[in-house]
């Protein structure tokens, strides 16, 4: 008489694995390390920084640690396109963050556009698909005209 075996890690061991590509997605990009820029006119923009090492779409987020003055905006651009606001306390509705999908091999840079007074944004990028982790953050300083 045979008897039918309940074990557990027999059935697990006879079950086929399905695993993508590379051994699963991988959400954790490479160090980026945007540069610290600073002006004397009323427009800052970071160096560009291309996101590698992730073989699936992750989603950052883009927030300032400190608030800008009405008519003092924080920008984000991916790829070279237009920019999105990251912070706009004047809007209607008021902006407070920007959250973007990236993939690997995309590029972003940041930009902050001042009032002609001094004016500092400290722009945080967390990687929301990885638990919040602070992948950098850049200061981007105007000092008006």
């Amino acid at each position: 008489m045979i008897i039918p075996s309940h074990s557990f890690g027999v059935v697990a061991a006879s079950r086929p694995r399905i695993v993508a590509a590379g051994g699963g997605s991988d959400v954790t990009p490479n160090a980026v390390n945007w540069v610290e820029a600073s002006t004397n006119t009323i427009v800052a923009t970071s160096n560009q920084q291309t996101i590698t090492g992730i073989n699936t779409t992750i989603t950052l987020r883009i927030q300032l640690t400190n608030t800008l003055e009405c008519l003092q905006y924080a920008y984000y651009s991916k790829n070279s396109g237009s920019y999105v606001l990251v912070q706009d306390t004047c809007g209607s509705p008021t902006v407070e963050y920007a959250d973007v999908s990236v993939v690997n091999g995309d590029v972003l840079d940041f930009r902050l556009e001042g009032d002609g007074n001094f004016q500092q944004g400290i722009f945080n990028i967390t990687n929301l698909s990885d638990g919040n982790t602070l992948l950098d953050s850049v200061t981007l300083t105007v000092s008006g005209f």
